[in-house]
């Protein structure tokens, strides 16, 4: 920890000092004042963004000198970064619509968080974009079975068409556990100003975000790649990308993805207008990528003129995506037939309007997503009778 140091610095500096650390140089992080006083007309720093405890002011007259300080060394060291991001966030900005949190707050919100992170740790988990729901929902039964104590979470809740709620004024934990399921379910609910950070992403300003409708705003707090990815070696990558696919389809339905076989088909039209629409994988051979549907269906119109398309399939829960692309072709009569026999016999198409289609594609990309977007992707290019491989 830094020694007092005492500086000329006017307060409106203090005020100017950025409400985000996202994109600051670690020197200029570590030198942010966190907390300073005047003594005979010159600044006191009592702390700063890099020392490993922080101390705060807005107390009561009666707290304990111990109680006003924020130790770093009790959070899990990977951990460790991420969350000195959101108490700055917090400390610079609050909640939206709301003035500054003072020290008691935030000192409880840092307590009440201690736990959960602690939590993370015994599962090995090292950054705030693998806490899936899973993760929240296990750590609260533990908590409903071993105590009635508060369930500590990362983010702010408020409640759009009450904002004096007094779910909005909890800002460090979502109640009584047994509350927390009813309040995540309701609709009008929406997650405010503490997010997980993420360098690569840059954080609205106040004023972006007061002009963000309510839509946008829940959608741009919702968390992205929550899944786990498996382990990918990418010395060990087949030369047919089919067997690739083959691997990962199987991998995806082996931890529960549901129905993985589904894809969306994007097609565009003679004006080259695109449309999409998400269809069942009928196969995959030598011949193409089969999916089917009625020939006087926009796709079947799309196709006849347009004969070219795009497949992509996504697999949530292991960060994982795929994308074919390539030329389209019917296949013959007897196989559409055929393909039009295996459906369920409460189908009401005819069929003489039900065709087999077949992609045969000319490229495939094999995607594998990363919570520190370092995506991984693998593009199989048709050569003739073979393939290229880039990674």
């Amino acid at each position: 920890m830094r020694k007092n140091t005492m500086l000329a610095l006017p307060h409106s500096d203090l005020d100017a000092q950025p409400g985000d650390v996202r994109g600051l140089p670690k020197s200029e992080r570590d030198a942010l004042i966190i907390n300073a006083t005047q003594v005979d007309g010159q600044w006191v720093i009592i702390s700063r963004y890099g020392d490993d405890a922080w101390q705060l002011d807005g107390f009561s007259s009666n707290t304990q000198a111990n109680k006003k300080w924020l130790d770093f060394s009790t959070i899990p060291q990977a951990l460790r970064g991420v969350i000195k991001a959101i108490l700055y966030r917090y400390l610079r900005r609050g909640r939206y619509g709301a003035s500054r949190p003072k020290g008691g707050g935030v000192r409880q919100f840092f307590s009440d968080t201690r736990p959960f992170l602690r939590h993370l740790q015994t599962l090995e988990i090292d950054h705030l974009g693998a806490v899936t729901p899973l993760v929240c929902s296990i750590r609260s039964r533990e908590r409903i079975r071993d105590s009635n104590r508060t369930f500590p979470v990362l983010m702010c809740v408020s409640t759009a068409s009450n904002p004096a709620s007094s779910t909005t004024r909890r800002m460090s934990s979502f109640g009584k556990t047994r509350f927390a399921p009813r309040l995540i379910a309701r609709r009008n609910a929406r997650y405010v100003v503490i997010r997980p950070v993420c360098p690569d992403r840059p954080t609205p300003t106040r004023e972006q975000d007061e002009d963000m409708n309510e839509l946008t705003r829940w959608l741009r707090d919702q968390p992205s790649l929550t899944g786990t990815a498996p382990p990918l070696d990418l010395s060990g990558l087949p030369a047919d990308p089919h067997e690739l696919f083959d691997t990962w389809i199987r991998a995806a339905a082996d931890v529960g993805v549901p129905e993985p076989r589904a894809t969306t088909l994007a097609t565009a039209d003679a004006d080259g207008r695109p449309d999409a629409r998400t269809l069942i994988l009928k196969g995959v051979d030598a011949d193409g990528w089969q999916f089917a549907g009625l020939r006087s269906s926009a796709k079947g119109a799309q196709l006849a003129e347009n004969p070219a398309a795009a497949l992509n399939f996504w697999w949530q829960p292991v960060m994982r995506a795929v994308r074919v692309r390539g030329t389209v072709r019917e296949a013959t009569p007897e196989e559409s037939a055929a393909d039009f026999g295996a459906r369920p016999a409460s189908s009401d198409a005819a069929p003489s309007d039900w065709v087999l289609w077949r992609l045969v594609p000319e490229r495939i990309e094999f995607w594998q997503g990363s919570p520190e977007r370092r995506h991984t992707r693998v593009v199989y290019t048709r050569a003739g009778d073979d393939w290229t491989r880039r990674a």
